[in-house]
């Protein structure tokens, strides 16, 4: 699982990171050696986070994917009667958080009460938890810090530590809410502390599915989840994030709120509430058993797509680890 989802990562990152650097000159054989031995250092990292993560009391890693050849599945039972089973092939995963059960919010509460005025005449301090998540997150690489956010390419640790302090100082209003609520929980491992919402870590997409809907999927399972149980969703995303996936949010009526100037982008905090019943008016069955196997509509699905497109012969059914 690990394996799957930091080649994803590391596939749309890779597109991400040529983009951004484009008005730059090519890199020498030195740095483009540097460049990849940073990336390897990055994805054992993940790999190392998510084994030892993935089993959190509230954690969810579901990952779209899609048969090769749906017609010989169909067709053919006698195809993996011998052993030779139809390719399934990774077009997407997502990170999901439960809401965690509230921890002593009277007493953190009490405690901050005292060093109002320290805060505001300094909005670049840390609290606990910002501190904390920010910890967390580092990757120490040639003895250099690096800052790993879940859903975008590391960045060494003091441009990170720059762009905090610049919206601190220029954006103070949203940047309260972020350093105190959006930043840990969004970023952190916790999820939502207070106990009210599902948190979206992460949403990777292979590049060659851009646009193919796997998005909406990934998110949809968390919208019948988060409906199910009468809880909020809360994502964080960047406004240079592909469109796909910036549709997707505006698809299912996530709203921004508090844009900030993070990290070299502008980053929304994106929450989607519940609307006053399930859809078809019945609850939907446990998330888990949906997504155990491909559904026939899933199925029907990618049969449409090898006929629409003899290219990519897929379309998403949703699997979760």
């Amino acid at each position: 699982m690990a394996r799957i989802a930091c080649e994803a990562f590391d596939d749309e990152q890779a597109l991400a990171n040529f983009d951004k650097s484009h008005e730059e000159a090519m890199p020498d054989m030195a740095e483009l050696q540097a460049l990849s031995q940073r990336r390897e250092a990055e994805v054992a990292w993940r790999r190392d986070n998510m084994e030892r993560r993935r089993r959190l009391l509230g954690r969810h890693f579901i990952v779209a994917t899609c048969l090769k050849n749906p017609d010989d599945y169909l067709k053919k039972p006698q195809v993996a009667l011998n052993g030779a089973y139809p390719r399934e092939e990774i077009l997407g995963w997502a990170e999901w958080q439960d809401p965690m059960p509230q921890v002593q919010p009277l007493a953190r509460e009490s405690e901050n009460d005292g060093q109002g005025d320290k805060a505001a005449a300094q909005p670049f301090m840390f609290n606990d938890d910002f501190e904390q998540t920010l910890s967390s997150l580092t990757l120490y690489h040639n003895r250099q810090p690096f800052f790993v956010p879940p859903h975008s390419a590391m960045v060494p640790l003091a441009a990170a530590l720059k762009s905090f302090q610049r919206a601190a100082a220029k954006q103070h209003e949203d940047w309260k809410q972020w350093h105190k609520y959006y930043f840990p929980t969004c970023f952190g491992f916790n999820g939502d502390i207070q106990g009210q919402r599902l948190v979206l870590r992460s949403l990777v997409v292979k590049t060659p599915f851009w646009g193919d809907g796997v998005d909406n999927q990934l998110l949809e399972w968390g919208t019948r989840r988060a409906a199910n149980r009468g809880w909020e969703i809360l994502a964080a995303a960047s406004t240079s994030s592909i469109v796909s996936t910036l549709n997707a949010f505006s698809e299912l009526d996530f709203g921004e709120l508090c844009p900030v100037d993070i990290l070299g982008d502008t980053q929304l905090a994106l929450v989607w509430e519940p609307g006053q019943e399930v859809e078809n008016g019945e609850l939907e069955q446990e998330e888990e058993q949906v997504v155990a196997k491909p559904t026939t509509m899933a199925i029907k699905d990618a049969r449409a797509a090898v006929q629409r497109d003899s290219t990519l012969q897929e379309s998403a059914s949703g699997m979760g680890l």
